[in-house]
């Protein structure tokens, strides 16, 4: 459930500061964002050229130095710029009328899914399922709404490439949970079976980076980061081992 709220609502935010057509008033608070984000790729380069450099001259202490200050600077970008994300947060829950937020969440009732609100607002398990089952007809829906409310000078590429991407993610975690729900009614799982959800995984994590979800999360860090495949190895699933475990 997480892992899909977190990709939905990102997804929404990147709409907001990158494609929909907004409100004059509304222009400075996407620049602040667009600078911000510039500001933290320029950063994260810098380092990465400092932490070279540190290992080629053998970590002296003017280079160790140099690579601690260029570190300072990537965190406060890095601090700036997941202030600006919330802001979209904010901006996506408004859901202001005729916004492409409101379009989505037609969408997503059209397709029989519905937000909660004993669950802050996001989907609960049932229409995280659906998402996933749903989400190529889903992202072409939003892809649809965007082409009719984006502000001028947009690349529709971009949009097709964006998502077509978030409907490939939902639809690798349909494939990965699908694989570790009790694997042949409890017997641990042949090669094959686990080469498949390997090769699953290696996908998601891969295109949930190039995304640039974050992965500061338990939910993410235990899915692929090898703790998941491991469970499936040891108990063929996670109905399997939840039994095992009497819980």
């Amino acid at each position: 459930m997480g892992l899909i709220d977190k990709g939905l609502v990102s997804f929404k935010a990147w709409t907001v500061y990158n494609v929909e057509k907004l409100s004059q008033a509304s222009h400075p608070t996407r620049q602040t964002h667009v600078t911000a984000t510039d500001a933290l790729t320029a950063a994260k380069n810098t380092e990465a050229q400092a932490t070279l450099l540190n290992n080629q001259l053998g970590k002296t202490p003017e280079s160790k130095e140099a690579l601690r200050v260029v570190k300072d600077t990537r965190a406060l970008a890095n601090n700036a710029q997941h202030t600006q994300k919330r802001i979209a947060m904010i901006d996506v829950v408004k859901c202001r009328l005729f916004s492409l937020s409101q379009s989505f969440g037609c969408a997503l009732r059209e397709h029989g899914i519905k937000k909660e609100h004993c669950h802050g607002g996001k989907c609960n398990g049932v229409n995280c399922i659906r998402i996933m089952t749903k989400s190529q007809d889903l992202f072409s829906a939003f892809a649809a709404s965007m082409e009719t409310n984006e502000m001028p000078g947009t690349d529709d590429t971009l949009i097709n490439k964006k998502t077509n991407q978030h409907a490939k993610m939902l639809g690798l975690l349909d494939a990965i949970w699908s694989n570790v729900q009790g694997i042949d009614a409890g017997l641990l799982p042949t090669k094959a079976q686990v080469l498949y959800l390997r090769k699953a995984l290696d996908e998601g994590k891969s295109l949930w980076n190039q995304l640039d979800l974050g992965t500061l999360q338990p939910k993410w860090h235990v899915t692929f980061d090898g703790h998941l495949v491991d469970q499936v190895i040891k108990h063929g699933g996670l109905h399997c081992a939840t039994v095992a475990k009497g819980l």
